[in-house]
């Protein structure tokens, strides 16, 4: 199988960048607050949060600024090279300043990333592909009913730790490697049809 026919979907927010521990780190910051990202145990942000976590994206400019995960940009800049059709794709919250600050951020830390592949979705399932890669349970349980075929990745992130699931991820590394192995697997498929023709 040639690269350009593999499709990798990634979600931007706590999958390539460290989100939300730097957002509540803004929230601090704008409010005067000392909250800790320890007191997200679960998707549902705690109602501690008194003023919204989520308003310091109004707010501020938090998502230009915001750091990638330790290995993601050197494996999604990998992966463009090695001609894989990748695509980001990112809830913006109906939000044009949020999807004008994640297209900054793309610009800057992945200059060669091509932005037409940059989709804001928040129903990740409505996108096929070969792999998706997000740090939510919910979204990858729905994108793999509707792709599967697909091979479906949970990056690992503070609000998803209590989670135990086999799709668990810690790094685009294991990512990389888990790819490659399902391209492995679907060329020696293809080549055991052909030889049974």
């Amino acid at each position: 199988m040639e690269n350009k026919n593999f499709r990798i979907l990634i979600d931007l927010d706590d999958t390539i960048t460290n989100f939300l521990e730097e957002v509540i780190n803004e929230y601090n910051k704008t409010y005067g607050t000392s909250h800790s990202i320890d007191e997200v145990t679960e998707w549902v942000i705690p109602s501690s949060f008194e003023y919204g976590l989520f308003s310091v994206l109004e707010l501020t400019n938090i998502l230009t600024m915001i750091t990638p995960k330790l290995d993601s940009i050197e494996y999604i800049n990998k992966w463009i090279d090695e001609g894989y059709d990748v695509f980001i794709v990112s809830d913006c919250c109906n939000r044009y300043q949020s999807y004008r600050d994640k297209l900054k951020w793309l610009k800057t830390y992945i200059p060669k990333f091509d932005l037409s592949h940059f989709i804001p979705c928040k129903e990740k399932y409505v996108i096929s592909g070969d792999v998706l890669i997000d740090d939510n349970l919910d979204n990858l349980e729905k994108w793999s009913l509707h792709n599967p075929y697909g091979m479906d990745l949970l990056m690992t992130a503070q609000h998803n730790k209590g989670i135990q699931d086999e799709r668990r991820i810690y790094s685009f590394e294991e990512a990389d490697d888990l790819i490659k192995t399902m391209q492995l697997l679907m060329s020696l498929g293809t080549e055991i049809k052909a030889l049974e023709k």
